[in-house]
């Protein structure tokens, strides 16, 4: 362009024409929470569940002590077993008296022993007198402050002739029996009835077919 003289000419600057930019923020209130609705379904369903697992843990552990007393019974069983068979095998002489002469007591008896089974043996054939007796008993076990009172049964062994014993050696077979704990069960042989008075007497080994002792 041409400019003459004289002419003023006044060209102003080009301006950006401002825009005024506003962001808009979207407040949302956080209102984060459980619902009444929700509240009630947890208040119903949680005690279910808990009670669910409670009920299983009490199985567990029942089971538990199951399997233990069981496994202390078997070891019991194990133990006279062990010892009996051969006692039976050397007993000359056999009686289920509650209490018998002679008879072999337990030191570890304070009082209330009973004889479950007596067995005599290694007879004396000058006196006429055995000198062994090997008596089976129920001895009563106090209460402590965490256990309660039972029964244990012990294995006896005197030595001695008359009435005149001697404890040789006594050892606990078995644990928290029943105070009614049954006397072994003693079947004659075939046609004899010679020992059915074992309750009452002593009789002869011989004529006995088998001793049978179940431990409660």
């Amino acid at each position: 362009r041409r400019f003459q003289q004289g002419q003023s000419h006044h060209i102003g600057e080009a301006r950006p024409s401002s825009k005024k930019l506003t962001s808009k923020k979207n407040c949302h209130n956080d209102e984060s929470g459980f619902t009444l609705v929700e509240l009630l379904i947890v208040v119903t369903i949680l005690p279910l569940i808990v009670g669910a697992l409670s009920a299983g843990l009490i199985a567990v552990f029942s089971l538990q002590a199951g399997v233990s007393n069981r496994l202390s019974h078997t070891a019991d069983a194990q133990v006279v077993s062990g010892n009996y068979a051969k006692d039976i095998a050397g007993a000359q002489q056999v009686t289920t008296q509650s209490t018998s002469t002679p008879e072999c007591p337990a030191n570890a008896a304070a009082s209330g022993d009973t004889q479950l089974l007596g067995l005599e043996s290694n007879l004396d054939t000058v006196t006429g007198n055995y000198q062994a007796v090997i008596s089976y008993l129920s001895v009563p076990v106090a209460a402590t402050s965490t256990t309660p009172a039972t029964n244990s049964i012990v294995r006896a062994s005197c030595t001695g002739e008359g009435a005149s014993f001697t404890l040789g050696s006594e050892e606990t077979l078995a644990n928290d029996v029943q105070a009614a704990q049954a006397v072994p069960t003693v079947s004659c042989v075939t046609g004899e009835t010679s020992c059915t008075n074992q309750s009452s007497n002593w009789v002869n080994a011989q004529n006995v077919s088998t001793i049978s002792f179940a431990v409660n």
